[in-house]
């Protein structure tokens, strides 16, 4: 069943999260249908601290203050 999505609010849930270019382009195709507002959770990531240089990429994540404006892989 199809339900429209004109002025709706709509949350998008996803179990995979590396770059957003998939939530990114779910809100984008969303919001050209006419939702209002779009947000997206993503569950159930697994950071390997074992794999290239995670371990690093965390200890320096967890110096830096949260920003709404910066992207979480910058």
């Amino acid at each position: 069943m199809v339900r429209p999505v004109a002025a709706a609010s709509v949350l998008v849930i996803d179990d995979t999260w590396t770059s957003g270019a998939r939530a990114q382009s779910a809100a984008a195709a969303l919001k050209l249908a006419g939702t209002s507002k779009v947000g997206f959770v993503g569950v159930g990531r697994w950071f390997n601290t074992d794999f290239a240089d995670n371990a690093k990429w965390l200890i320096r994540r967890r110096r830096t203050r949260w920003n709404w404006d910066r992207c979480c892989l910058e």
